[in-house]
């Protein structure tokens, strides 16, 4: 089970690293290079202090949801009644 699951992983990568890189390849491998035609460039900043707000505002929104979840699991159930909501599931 757990090694048939890693064997599908692996080909879902490869399906979705292959089509988009024999793509390029074909239609616009002479427009430009593959990692800019993908989209991933370096983005260009004026000033520090920019940078390091664009840092911060992206942390506290990735980091955010995430940490609601665990106060609103921390305070509003206990792990035994977690672990009894599983167990009826089946």
């Amino acid at each position: 089970m757990i090694v048939q699951t890693i064997i599908d992983s692996f080909v879902q990568l490869a399906f979705f690293s292959v089509i988009p890189i024999l793509w390029w390849f074909f239609s616009a491998r002479k427009k430009g290079k593959l990692v800019s035609w993908v989209g991933l460039v370096r983005p260009k900043f004026n000033s520090k202090p920019m940078v390091l707000t664009v840092i911060v505002l992206s942390f506290v929104l990735l980091l955010a949801p995430g940490v609601y979840l665990q106060l609103a699991i921390l305070y509003n159930q206990s792990c035994l009644d977690c672990c009894t909501e599983f167990y009826y599931l089946h």
